[in-house]
Formats: structure tokens, sequence, C-alpha cells
């Protein structure tokens, strides 16, 4: 079963605003909007292994591109396409709706396989 479930804006969140800067030993350091507090989400072995995932990543795109690698912690994306700058949301939503169009056969054939999809 795929399950396609996010927290309202999650994704969004941590493809616009995640730096090498938000890692702590601890979690990260989020940074949210709209006046909510900012917290650390602790490290579970899930998190850290697409954290780890998403620099291994960035530097083989980096790499590849011959991109030079920022400096300063709070220039350096941890998101980033594959021209190796920040993912925007228009390449964000593109992908998620392709994504949706693909799994969508499998939730005609399984009505009840409760495969959620929020956008």
């Amino acid at each position: 079963m795929v399950s396609w479930t996010f927290p309202t804006g999650c994704f969004l969140w941590l493809q616009s605003t995640l730096i090498d800067e938000n890692e702590l030993e601890i979690g990260i350091l989020t940074n949210r909007r709209k006046g909510c507090r900012d917290n650390i989400v602790r490290w579970t072995p899930r998190l850290r292994k697409a954290w780890d995932n998403a620099k291994a990543y960035r530097a083989k795109v980096w790499t590849n591109r011959k991109t030079p690698v920022p400096i300063a912690p709070s220039r350096r994306n941890i998101i980033v396409a594959s021209h190796g700058g920040p993912l925007r949301k228009s390449s964000l939503d593109t992908a998620w709706h392709a994504s949706l169009l693909l799994l969508q056969p499998m939730r005609s054939l399984h009505p009840s396989s409760g495969l959620p999809f929020t956008i």
C-alpha cells in the first residue's frame, strides 16, 4: 500500500526553508510561519536518513554541475532541484500532480485501499 500523507504544508515547508544551519545535534530547528513558534523536531532514524539522503543528492548535483558550494550554512538549501538551485514550488506542484495521476489507477482498482491523498 502506498501512503501519501503529510501534515498540512509540511513538504512545502521542507523544500522552501531547510538549510544546513537548521541541522542540530538533537534534531532540526524549524522556522514556522504565521506567528507559530520555532521548535526542534527530534531526529528519528527515518528523518535522519531522509536528511542525509537529501544532502547526498545535493552534493551529487552540485558536483556534477560544478556548482560552487556556499561558505555560509544559511545559503545552502537542503532540498535542491536538478539544476542545483532551490526547488521551486511550481516544480514540486508538477511532480506532485504527476504522481497523483500515476497512482489514480491503483486507487480505482482498490477503492477501499484507503490511499489518502492530500495536497
